[in-house]
C-alpha cells in the first residue's frame, strides 16, 4: 500500500443516498500539507473524520430518509485508486419532515482568490422544514457557513498530518479556498460523470 506523500492531492467523494434512492454526492480534494509522509489509512481516516466532522454541522437538517453510503478516494498525485471508506458516525438525517426534491440543492461557492478558480459544494436532501418562502432557512444557512469554516485552511488529522482543503485548476494545480459564499436560493445539481467536479 502506498503511503500519501507530503503535496500529494487527493480527491475525495463523499457518497449519500436520497429518499428516493438518488445517489447525491460533492468532490472534495485535499492536499497533504505536512512535511512527511502518511500511510492510506492514516489519510483516509483523518479526512473521513473531517467529512464526519463537516456534515454533522447539518445532519439534523437533512431527511431522515437520507443515508451517508460511503467515502470514495483516489490519489491525483499519483494516479492510484485508493479504498472506499465509511462514515465514522453519520448514518442518516435527522430530520422527519417532508423531503423537498431531489434536485433542490443549498450551493455553496468557494473562492480561491485566482480569477474563474473556485470550489462548489451541493447539499441535498433536505426537508421542507428549511423551505422558507422558496428558500433556504436562516437556520441553515447558518449551519452550512458555519461548516464552511473548515474549509478555508489546513486542519490537523489525529495522524498529525496537517490536510488542506481546495480545487483543482483546469491545469491540475491546486488551489486552496480563501472564502465560502452561500445562496439563499435553492440550486439544482447536474447530473455528471463519478468523481468529477469541484
Amino acid at each position: 500500500m502506498a503511503g500519501v506523500n507530503a503535496g500529494d492531492v487527493l480527491r475525495v467523494t463523499p457518497e449519500l443516498k436520497l429518499s428516493r434512492g438518488q445517489v447525491h454526492e460533492n468532490v472534495f480534494y485535499f492536499r497533504n500539507d505536512g512535511l512527511g509522509t502518511a500511510t492510506e489509512g492514516q489519510a483516509e481516516a483523518d479526512i473521513s473524520q473531517f467529512l464526519d466532522d463537516f456534515y454533522g454541522n447539518f445532519q439534523g437538517r437533512l431527511s431522515s430518509a437520507t443515508e451517508f453510503v460511503q467515502i470514495h478516494y483516489f490519489n491525483v498525485t499519483q494516479n492510484a485508486p485508493m479504498s472506499v471508506d465509511t462514515w465514522p458516525s453519520m448514518v442518516n438525517g435527522g430530520d422527519g419532515g417532508q423531503t423537498l426534491p431531489a434536485g433542490a440543492s443549498a450551493i455553496l461557492g468557494l473562492p480561491t482568490g485566482v480569477l474563474r478558480v473556485r470550489g462548489r459544494k451541493y447539499f441535498g436532501g433536505f426537508t421542507e422544514s428549511d423551505n422558507i418562502g422558496d428558500q433556504i432557512s436562516s437556520g441553515l444557512a447558518g449551519d452550512i457557513l458555519a461548516a464552511s469554516v473548515d474549509l478555508i485552511g489546513s486542519f490537523l488529522g489525529a495522524s498529525l498530518t496537517a490536510w488542506l482543503p481546495g480545487v483543482l485548476d483546469q491545469s491540475g494545480a491546486f488551489w486552496a479556498f480563501t472564502e465560502a459564499a452561500l445562496s439563499l436560493l435553492w440550486a439544482s445539481q447536474r447530473r455528471r460523470r463519478f468523481g468529477t467536479g469541484q
